[in-house]
This record gives structure tokens, C-alpha cells and sequence, in this order.
């Protein structure tokens, strides 16, 4: 099969971490073309582009990230669907409206799906009606976790096949952990101090003003550890907020080509979300066998079973955050090993393989379907 996969931009982010790893795994069976057309222009920073394997063709249309970027770039997605002649056509995030006329109008003919990597409500936003439009016209979605499934009946009325994500995590080498220990023990306010890591963007919807509140209670009550925000904090309330607490064990890091490096040295991965789809983050944590303090939203609470592989708190409110970091720190180290290895066997689903097994299945079935 010949294959577009069609991401709005390669900034770091689990959908874009996502699109990437599974244009890697596709490629790599030797069988199918893959291109990745990314529409936004690609800057020196977005490491995810160099991390494409060189068989999978790259297309740049370089248009700016704006409103105005967006309509001029709906007819060059077309001419490059035109140019390519793709058997599948599969959009994420924003994609699924800048390939809104190819998939309206079924020209070129292909096989076109869209990726729902989110609650499908807050996936839509005020677009609701235009994703229902393209459902009705043909595009095949595809959700990502039973809960993320559940939220697309109630949003549209009709189930989508769910295809939990896939996660392409390596275990990061001797170098690569050694490259990195200095800043990690620097961050460490004593020798014995728990590290938790956040990996996330700075963003409402990731909670980390929320979070950031209640470990900077946890910390003036005496708790030893640290809590380090890692990605992009371009978000200027959020970071002021962080900052205003004046909490010592509150570290913004910023963002990390190489966040495995860090998070396997990590205790645990923080990640109370007030809303999500299925973490890449989330399941790179469980590849290395880092247990995940969390909130029960979307996938997460598929996945995560309190006191087996992780801890889930109440809510997604400040004062069950805190109630759960008291938890985590207050487990011993053979607690947190055995929490480590129900995560590492929980992992074995979420393999990148085979979710991309998954999708290549997929769209046989529906090129069949077609003929």
C-alpha cells in the first residue's frame, strides 16, 4: 500500500510522537510506502522530524501555524494527495480538515481515516458539526482506548474501532543515561530525595498548576522528593503560577529531545491530567518499568490499576493529587519495584509493532471493502 500520513506539525507532543513512531514501524516491514506530510513549517527545534526513519518521504509544505496558514494550506494537502496517489489517507489532529476536500469529494479516491487521539468532545471543539460532515462523507475514524470510544458514541452517535496507541520506547543506553545523570541527581535536593517526573507540554487540560499546588503543600509538610515539570512551557500563565510558589522542589526543565534518558532514572511519572486520550508518555513509562501517579481520565484509567501498576487518584482536584503524592511517598523501595514491574507487564499490549499490525490491517480490510 502507498501511505499518507498527514500531521498538522512536528512539535513535540504525543500525537506528533505517535504519527512519527508509527510511520517508523510501517516502513520498516518492508512492504508499504509511507510518506508523512507535515503542514506547518518545520522548525531547527522539532527534534521528531530528524527522528524519522530516511525510508519514510518527508513532505514540508511550510505553511505558518495560524488561522490564515490553515485555509491557504487546504489546496497544496490536496495537490499532494493528487501528486502522491496514496491507497490510505490518515489524518490526525487538524489534518482531518486541511484534507477536507479530498475527503469530501473523494478526489483523488482513496481510503480515508482519521485518528481521534483524544476525548472525542474536546477533539472536536467548536468543529463538531465539520467531523461529523466528513464521517457522513466517508473518513473511517479510529479511537484509542475504550474510553476514548465511549466519548465518541456520545459525541456522534455511532461506534469508530478502537486501536490502543502504540509506543515505539527503547530503552535508553549506558551512554545515553550517563549523558543525562548529573542534571538528574542536581535536581535531587537530597541524596534519598524521590524524583517525579511530569512529561507534558504546559497546558490547562495537563493540570500542572493543580499539581504544582499540591506538591508544594506536600513539600512544607516535610515530604523528601522533587517534581520535575519536562516540555514545552511557552504557556507563560502556567509557568508564572509554578514559579509564584516559591517551592524549592518545583523544577521547570523545559524541553528534552531525550525525555526517556530522564524518565528512567526517574521514581515516578506524575501525570494528573484533567483530560487525556492514551499518553504516549504514559506508555513509554510503563516500557521502562516506571510506575505513574495519575488521575482517572481517559485512557489512563484503562490502563492504570491503583496499587498494581501505578497509583490513581480520587479526582482530578488539587487535594486528591496531594492525597496521592502522600501515597507514593511513603512506599519503600521494594513497593515501588513491585508497582515498576506490573507496569513493564502491562506494557506488552502497547507495543508499537503491533499497533501498527493493527492499522495496516485496517486499511487492507477497508481497500478490500472498496474493490
Amino acid at each position: 500500500m502507498r501511505i499518507l500520513e498527514i500531521v498538522p506539525r512536528l512539535h513535540c507532543g504525543g500525537a506528533e510522537r505517535f504519527v512519527v513512531d508509527l510511520a517508523n514501524e510501517m516502513i520498516q516491514t518492508g512492504e508499504h510506502e509511507v510518506t508523512l506530510l507535515c503542514v506547518n513549517r518545520i522548525l531547527p527545534g522539532d527534534f521528531l522530524a530528524r527522528q524519522l526513519d530516511p525510508a519514510v518521504k518527508l513532505i514540508d509544505l511550510g505553511m505558518p501555524e495560524t488561522m490564515t496558514g490553515a485555509i491557504l494550506a487546504m489546496l497544496p494537502v490536496w495537490n499532494v494527495i493528487f501528486r502522491e496517489c496514496p491507497d490510505v489517507v490518515h489524518t490526525h489532529l487538524g489534518g482531518i480538515q486541511l484534507a477536507a476536500f479530498p475527503e469530501l469529494f473523494h478526489r483523488p479516491r482513496a481510503d480515508y481515516f482519521y485518528t481521534v487521539h483524544n476525548d472525542a468532545f474536546v477533539d472536536a471543539g467548536n468543529r463538531l458539526w465539520l467531523k461529523k460532515l466528513l464521517f457522513r462523507a466517508g473518513v473511517r475514524p479510529v479511537t484509542i482506548s475504550p474510553e476514548s470510544e465511549r466519548s465518541f458514541v456520545a459525541a456522534y452517535g455511532f461506534h469508530a474501532p478502537v486501536i490502543e496507541n502504540g509506543c515505539g520506547a527503547k530503552v535508553p543506553t549506558a551512554a545515553e543515561l550517563a549523558a543525562v545523570a548529573a542534571e538528574v541527581r542536581s535536581w535531587r535536593s537530597t541524596p534519598t530525595s524521590r524524583l517525579l517526573l511530569n512529561i507534558a507540554r504546559f497546558s490547562p487540560q495537563k493540570n500542572q498548576i493543580a499539581q504544582a499546588r499540591a506538591a508544594a503543600a506536600v513539600a512544607a509538610a516535610g515530604a523528601d522528593f522533587d517534581l520535575v515539570f519536562m516540555g514545552n512551557d511557552d504557556d507563560e500563565e502556567i509557568r508564572s503560577a509554578i514559579l509564584s510558589l516559591n517551592c524549592p522542589r518545583l523544577h521547570i526543565a523545559g524541553l528534552r529531545s531525550n525525555p526517556l534518558a530522564y524518565l528512567a532514572q526517574a521514581d515516578f511519572l506524575s501525570l494528573f491530567s484533567e483530560m487525556e486520550g492514551l499518553p504516549i508518555t504514559l506508555l513509554e513509562s510503563f516500557a521502562l518499568g516506571i510506575p505513574a501517579c495519575v488521575t482517572p481520565v481517559g485512557g489512563m484509567k484503562d490502563l492504570v490499576h491503583d496499587g498494581i501498576n501505578g497509583l490513581v487518584s480520587a479526582d482530578t482536584s488539587e487535594d486528591s493529587i496531594r492525597a496521592t503524592l502522600e501515597r507514593a511517598l511513603v512506599l519503600d523501595a521494594a513497593e515501588r519495584a513491585r508497582l515498576g514491574e506490573g507496569a513493564r507487564a502491562a506494557f506488552a499490549p502497547y507495543s508499537m509493532k503491533r499497533c501498527a499490525e493493527r492499522y495496516l490491517q485496517l486499511f487492507e480490510q477497508a481497500g478490500k471493502t472498496g474493490e
